[in-house]
């Protein structure tokens, strides 16, 4: 007997109005035919789960059954908005088959059909009143980060002209928007409120290194690789994915500056190498790329206000099972879980306890911002503890559904505020909103946060312990 495609799974398992309901969904819904032909001239083969079995995905029609798999394992999320008929009672998850689904939702939007995940985006923001907030964050408050977290004094407002003014100017701050794993979603963000300084922890693209920008960027590096002046001419009117992007982080908003750390889905920032990248973010006027074995940086502003800035793209390999069902294809600037704490403290050696007011990171701390110990690096908590910066920010683990402000904006000891920027859920749909962080900075003439005796250490030419 021949094992079931998914679609007739769902036949047998609900009923052919779904099977049914699903396919006339799908007939109407907008697709990218480039993206769509790409994908299925790859002939990749996906998870299944019994009594499925694995066959090339080449037609339109496998598209059908990829819907499938995310309404038979993943009903409570997907079985109404793809199948068109209201969800079974008895519908219910199914846990050990859930990476399936994921798998299924991951490959649709590579294929270049989005209506789906923008209908789950549709629900998230009904429950805003129709629009995406943000959250204002007051960590120049006395007391701080504990305090802040604490008496959970964030504020969540739908407009711009609700966020509070920043602190009188006796109270030095610099006014932080902070965005991460936008995947290019960018476009369902509202219009960026005013601050000093935007930072983006990484992940500006989606799946970029299996997509066809990958094989246009791959093919042009080989060809001007050699030549960057050559290659950025090329880039900046390319028409890739990943330009668009960061024309959009360059100018939206008003911002003196913008900080980007690179992700795990941030192929071509990872291939041109950390010195081109900053060339590449500066030609679209993001002026600090971040990378692992850079110093700390200094931002200065007009205020007469400073801040110093440390920041990498680093995230853990994450292998199979649970919610993923085949190894990730994103890569770029992943460590091994193995080895890759060992490699994070060996790059991170020029760090000095107080070093930095920010650090921004890809990937979370363990135990906290949804970092799972066993699946992110250790050495990020151990980090953090070590340098105390005012300010941690972070991406990579998507929020989950339901999510609550307390879980994205956490009190990690030491005067940090920990907060996870990611604005996408975890279907990598948008489901998110930028966060406003107001955060005690120095005048310029003031000392860097490595303190006074420092300062005076290095003034009288000591350098030793």
């Amino acid at each position: 007997m021949a094992s079931p495609t998914p679609l007739e799974l769902l036949r047998t398992t609900f009923s052919a109005a779904a099977s049914d309901g699903l396919a006339k969904k799908f007939a109407n819904t907008p697709k990218d035919p480039w993206k769509l032909k790409y994908f299925l001239d790859l002939k990749e083969t996906s998870p299944q789960a019994a009594p499925c079995i694995k066959c090339p995905e080449t037609e339109e029609s496998h598209m059908l059954d990829l819907l499938a798999k995310m309404a038979l394992y993943a009903p409570e999320t997907w079985y109404e908005i793809v199948t068109g008929q209201k969800c079974p009672a008895e519908a219910k998850n199914d846990y050990p088959n859930i990476g399936v689904a994921f798998d299924a939702s991951s490959r649709l939007r590579r294929a270049g059909i989005e209506w789906y995940h923008n209908e789950l985006t549709t629900q998230w923001m009904q429950s805003h009143g129709g629009v995406v907030p943000f959250c204002h964050l007051p960590v120049s408050l006395q007391g701080g980060a504990t305090a802040l977290v604490e008496a959970k004094s964030w504020q969540t407002v739908q407009a711009e002209d609700k966020i509070p003014s920043q602190p009188s100017a006796e109270s030095p701050t610099v006014r932080v928007v902070a965005i991460s794993d936008t995947h290019l979603l960018h476009h369902l963000l509202p219009k960026l409120p005013q601050g000093d300084l935007l930072i983006h922890c990484g992940d500006l693209s989606y799946e970029e290194s299996r997509s066809q920008d990958a094989r246009e960027f791959d093919e042009k590096w080989q060809e001007l690789g050699e030549n960057f002046p050559e290659f950025l001419k090329w880039f900046e009117c390319s028409g890739l994915a990943a330009a668009k992007a960061l024309r959009w982080l360059g100018s939206e908003g008003l911002f003196e500056h913008r900080v980007l750390v690179a992700g795990n889905h941030d192929y071509i920032l990872e291939r041109i190498g950390e010195r081109n990248a900053q060339l590449l973010c500066k030609a679209f006027n993001v002026d600090g790329y971040l990378h692992t074995r850079n110093p700390p940086t200094d931002l200065h502003f007009k205020s007469g206000c400073k801040v110093t800035v440390w920041g990498s793209g680093v995230s853990a390999k994450a292998g199979v099972g649970g919610e993923r069902a085949i190894k990730s294809g994103n890569v770029a600037f992943v460590y091994d879980m193995e080895a890759g704490d060992s490699q994070f403290r060996e790059e991170t050696e020029h760090l000095d306890e107080g070093s930095a007011d920010i650090i921004v990171m890809h990937g979370p701390p363990a135990n906290a911002l949804y970092g799972k110990s066993g699946r992110v690096l250790e050495s990020i908590s151990e980090l953090v503890n070590f340098v105390k910066p005012t300010l941690f920010l972070c991406g990579h683990e998507h929020n989950p559904d339901n999510w609550k402000l307390e879980q994205k904006v956490v009190d990690m000891g030491g005067g940090t505020l920990g907060v996870n920027c990611a604005c996408t859920g975890r279907w990598n749909q948008f489901c998110g909103m930028p966060f406003v962080v107001d955060i005690p900075a120095r005048r310029t003439a003031d000392p860097g946060p490595q303190g006074f005796c420092s300062v005076i250490r290095q003034a009288c030419g000591y350098d030793g312990d």
